[in-house]
């Protein structure tokens, strides 16, 4: 008998990088009609609910009433508004598809049956300062005021920001911060309850600069009694941590996400950071991203990474690092190393530079230094900074 070698056909189908799934998540009946000329901006819909709630988390900057609504078809649509009805092209020049938009179309509300999630803000009550003018907050005996101090330096004059706090009307903090870049800063106050039956004073404040952050303190009232001051760190962007509560215990995390990966590997723009959550426990701020009680979190943030992210996204290095970081987050790092490997746009080409001995790279002798591929360099950065 001849065998003959049959031809083989192969037939090639774009398979999406990400494709999306199908996850259904707690909801509770609610109306959302709406009448005359108001309506909803629908800015994505998805068949996964955890993908809603996490590219809603990603609009709270803009749009911290954003909320996520289950339609009458098993669909989840993340919403803002509702507004005014928007001419079409401006709807599309203000909400153009990216960054998690997808279709973005209006609705008078009819089509929704239910409340998938809404961001809850910890800060209540909450202001932003306008045009360096002093404001006060009040939470029961409370409070707290906020002004810019001028100072005099020869000829220029500097300026800072005091923060005073009252509790039934005796001083109890006064806090300073370093120089600020303007006499009208951008700065945000509140009071947000992080532990205890006393709510924290939370300011925080823009730091002025390319591509930076603000910096956040809280004043808190300790076990003692005596109030102290918790310096929270700079992060990125002008909006500051989110607080959430996301255990349901009654007290708000700060929510942020980790700082060291902008710039690493690649441009501030096309990096992406994993999650970082911190709470207030016995009057200090711990890092308890790893904590088990926060997967949930987790899944949508990282669901809302992976949906906000297009073909191209999926090749690029800064992408890659922070998606790996956050599967690292759910115990999903090794396949995602190899993903990243087979997805970066340059493969295995050692590109990155790397020192061998345990110094940065900017102060290593040049003998030390190495390129080697992204996927190796990423590997030994996770590592370092407790990614495993």
């Amino acid at each position: 008998m001849i065998l003959r070698a049959l031809p083989v056909v192969f037939i090639l189908v774009a398979v999406p990088a990400h494709a999306e799934m199908t996850r259904s998540v707690p909801d509770t009946p609610a109306t959302f009609t709406l009448s005359g000329n108001e309506r909803w901006v629908v800015l994505n819909e998805t068949g996964d609910g955890e993908a809603a709630i996490g590219i809603a988390r990603m609009e709270i900057g803009e749009n911290p009433k954003v909320q996520v609504a289950r339609t009458k078809d098993g669909k989840y649509a993340v919403l803002i508004g509702p507004q005014p009805e928007m001419p079409a092209p401006a709807l599309k020049e203000q909400y153009p598809d990216g960054r998690g938009y997808k279709n973005v179309r209006q609705s008078r509300g009819e089509e929704f049956v239910a409340r998938a999630w809404e961001f809850r803000d910890g800060r209540s009550p909450g202001a932003d300062m306008k045009d360096g003018e002093a404001f006060s907050l009040k939470a029961g005996p409370v409070a707290l005021s906020v002004r810019v101090q001028r100072v005099k330096k020869g000829r220029e004059f500097e300026f800072y920001v005091i923060s005073e706090g009252r509790e039934n009307g005796k001083p109890v903090f006064t806090v300073r911060s370093e120089e600020s870049y303007s006499p009208q800063p951008g700065l945000k106050a509140a009071f947000v309850k992080l532990e205890g039956d006393t709510p924290q004073a939370v300011v925080s404040q823009y730091t002025g600069g390319a591509h930076c952050c603000m910096r956040t303190t809280i004043m808190a009232k300790g076990p003692g009694g005596k109030w102290q001051t918790i310096k929270a760190g700079g992060i990125d962007g002008d909006y500051g941590p989110a607080f959430e509560d996301l255990d349901g215990d009654g007290t708000f995390e700060m929510l942020s996400g980790d700082n060291r990966f902008l710039y690493e590997f690649d441009s501030y723009a096309a990096s992406r950071m994993p999650a970082r959550i911190e709470k207030l426990v016995g009057g200090k701020l711990v890092d308890v991203t790893r904590d088990p009680k926060y997967r949930r979190y987790h899944v949508q943030y990282l669901a809302g990474l992976e949906a906000a992210a297009d073909a191209e996204t999926w090749k690029e290095s800064g992408f890659l690092a922070g998606w790996v970081a956050q599967k690292a987050l759910l115990g999903e790092r090794s396949e995602a190393i190899e993903k990243a490997r087979t997805s970066f746009r340059k493969g295995d080409t050692p590109e990155f530079e790397v020192c061998m001995v345990n110094r940065p790279v900017d102060k290593c002798p040049e003998i030390q230094k190495k390129l080697i591929p992204f996927a190796q360099a990423l590997s030994q950065f996770l590592d370092k900074h407790g990614y495993r």
